[in-house]
Order: C-alpha cells, then structure tokens, then sequence
C-alpha cells in the first residue's frame, strides 16, 4: 500500500514536470537544445582552440544539459552555465544535483553577467540577440577568448572557423568559432 502511495505521488510529480516545461515553451518560447554531435563538435573545438581553458561560460543554458554533459566530459573545466528563466535554471539545478555536478548555474540576464574572465563562451540563442551579444562580447572578453555559437552568428566578427555537422549544409546547423584578438574592428562575416 505504502508503494502504491509512493510511485503514485511520484508519478503526479512526473506529470508536473512535463506540464511546467510544456507551458514554460509555449509561453516563454523555445529552449533550442544542443545535439549530441553538437557537443562532440564543441569538445573537439575547445581541444584545438583552448585545450588548457579554466573556464566556460554557457549562456542561454536552458534546462542545463549541454552544461552538465560538457561537465562529464571535461571534469577540470568550470562550467558556469546562465539563464534569465527561472524555471529552466531550477530544474537544471535539480539535475546538478541529482548528477553531484558542481556546474554552476545562474539565473540572471545574459546581457548583465560580466564575462572579463571568461575563457570560453558558447551559445544557441535566436538570431534576433547576437547582435547585441557581439557587442558585449567585444567589450568584456580578454584577448584569446574562443566564442562557439550553434546556427546563429555574429552580424560584424568575422569567425575563425565555420563547420557543418553534415555534409549537407541544407540539413546541418552551422558551428561558428570566434577568437577575441586585442584589437578588433568591424568585418562582414562571409558565411556562404
């Protein structure tokens, strides 16, 4: 009886779960997750660009699972994962801590976190907020800070890199890699 009990209370706390994310994405829009062969991508990008980075930032983590597998494959590598959406970064923390991943997750506005440190940033947000990042980016970041962006790229910072997770570019999202130099000026980024 006590098991009945039990798997039915965890049960309804299942269904809440997928409610709330359900009506977080249509009301609050799409959290754009990262593929599989995506973060192989990015793991491989990070080894040739920055092998001995300390730290990364994600921004526009979502529910945390680029953040938390990215953890699991690099241990050494401080993963500060930020989202302006509260549901989305307690649910991520609830999966830290499930997973005991010291992934630091934060919810404030990606425009408002300070990024003079950061080694490292990735991103997979909507085309309509990298012009804006670009700018800030180009403001905070040290020279030599790599920037991954998934599908979406920079109006004016021409990348160090562009790579397509499938032969077919019509089928596979783009990975753009930028490097901060120590004096940047405006170039048109060439992306055919």
């Amino acid at each position: 009886m006590l098991f009945l009990i039990a798997f039915s209370l965890v049960s309804i706390l299942i269904a809440l779960v997928y409610l709330l994310i359900v009506l977080d994405s249509l009301f609050l829009g799409n959290s754009l997750a990262t593929s599989a062969a995506a973060r192989k991508q990015v793991l491989q990008l990070i080894a040739k660009y920055r092998p001995a980075a300390k730290n990364l930032y994600d921004l526009g983590c979502a529910y945390g699972d680029f953040a938390l597998a990215l953890n699991r494959e690099l241990p050494r590598l401080q993963v500060i994962a930020v989202d302006n959406n509260r549901l989305r970064i307690a649910l991520a923390k609830i999966k830290k801590r499930l997973m005991n991943s010291p992934v630091n997750f934060h919810k404030e506005n990606l425009f408002q976190i300070n990024l003079k440190s950061a080694e490292i940033v990735y991103t997979y947000l909507p085309r309509a907020l990298m012009p804006r990042l670009e700018e800030k980016l180009l403001a905070e970041l040290p020279a030599g800070a790599v920037v991954i962006t998934n599908s979406t790229y920079f109006p004016l910072w021409r990348p160090a890199e562009m790579l397509c997770l499938d032969d077919d570019r019509q089928k596979s999202a783009p990975i753009f890699v930028y490097v901060k130099v120590k004096k940047m000026f405006a170039e048109t980024a060439d992306i055919s």
